[in-house]
């Protein structure tokens, strides 16, 4: 049913797509985690000899494989059609993700992670908080997360950029007919502290 690794990403693919799309770093790791097989997905878990139940808790009739999940399950594929990505058939989320970081732009890469990490969550919502979500709430709520996470980043860059490192403080005496407090403290490992104070 799932392409194997070695024949969807053999030694010429550039594993490198992955950490250059600009998404937050938990959202990279995880889409490594799916093209390692690595999701804890309840057919995974069985294939390492945990016998759980294998059905889709988001449709309740499929197998919950992580391409079921993230992209098969009606509720998956009803995301996938609202949002202005589209929905196409591939053969498993191996395939289609080689063909995102092969041939889709650097936003629509972004898109395409940001939604496959809101499926997920929204997987564990059901499973562990019992929370379903309509599939447009969560294509909204993956737009937001992708702009709120890029205006952070973008504020953090702007803000780095316009500091000025701050020069050694030196110290000066108080203006005439003023007091000036210099006080220092320690703490160490054990717990003990020192304060000195100067009037």
């Amino acid at each position: 049913m799932e392409d194997n690794l070695a024949d969807v990403f053999d030694h010429s693919f550039s594993w490198y797509l992955i950490w250059k799309v600009v998404v937050p770093a938990k959202v990279k790791f995880f889409i490594w985690r799916i093209l390692r097989n690595a999701l804890p997905c309840k057919h995974n878990l069985r294939v390492r000899h945990m016998y759980i139940d294998e059905c889709c808790p988001v449709c309740g009739v499929g197998m919950e494989t992580d391409f079921h999940i993230l992209y098969c399950c009606s509720f998956a594929r009803s995301c996938w059609l609202l949002s202005n990505l589209g929905w196409v058939s591939f053969s498993s989320l191996n395939t289609m993700l080689s063909y995102v970081l092969t041939f889709l732009s650097v936003s629509q890469r972004e898109k395409v992670f940001i939604l496959i990490w809101s499926l997920w969550t929204h997987h564990n919502d059901i499973v562990w908080n019992q929370i379903f979500q309509q599939p447009i709430y969560m294509v909204n709520r993956a737009r937001v997360v992708l702009e709120e996470w890029q205006l952070a980043r973008l504020h953090f860059r702007v803000t780095n950029s316009s500091t000025k490192p701050l020069a050694a403080a030196v110290w000066q005496p108080p203006s005439l007919g003023q007091y000036k407090y210099n006080i220092d403290i320690s703490v160490q490992a054990n717990g003990s502290y020192g304060l000195g104070m100067v009037v």
